[in-house]
């Protein structure tokens, strides 16, 4: 298995609309898998957040904040993601296109309170894989207003 690799970010409180992405893991590589082994989030104000994993097969537009994982981003520290991987957080202009906006790898509620978390892991023999030019999504998982949060993604290559 490969380099492994984290990149966080911080988002927005989002609209009341289901499937709303708060994050996108977007993998642009025409052969790299991603292996995401976990996904960290947690409220920064005190919201209760309703929130659901789903795949995205095209990137949004326009994300608030794009962040570009560098050296530091590798777990050794000896080489940025071949694969180019982006992290998207908080509001897209144009929201990435969901695979199925109905079908949630993964649910969650984090209570209204600051700091209240989720750690979402998948073992290293089992991991959520990315495929080549798709991406994953954090989204809203009811059509409900959800906290300002920050998020963190780790991955193999």
């Amino acid at each position: 298995m490969g380099a492994g690799y984290q990149v966080g970010g911080p988002g927005l409180a989002t609209a009341a609309t289901l499937a709303h992405s708060m994050f996108q893991l977007w993998n642009p590589h025409a052969s790299i898998r991603l292996m995401v082994n976990e996904i960290h989030l947690a409220n920064t104000t005190a919201i209760a957040t309703n929130l659901g994993i789903l795949r995205s097969t095209a990137r949004g537009a326009t994300p608030t904040v794009t962040q570009t994982p560098v050296i530091d981003s590798s777990r050794s520290r000896q080489v940025i993601p071949p694969s180019g991987a982006l992290l998207d957080c908080g509001t897209f202009g144009t929201q990435p296109t969901l695979a199925n906006s109905t079908v949630f790898l993964e649910r969650a509620i984090i209570p209204a309170s600051i700091g209240a978390a989720i750690f979402f892991t998948f073992p290293l023999d089992d991991p959520l894989e990315v495929p080549p030019g798709t991406g994953i999504c954090l989204v809203t998982s009811l059509a409900a207003v959800t906290a300002a949060t920050v998020a963190t993604f780790v991955w193999r290559e």
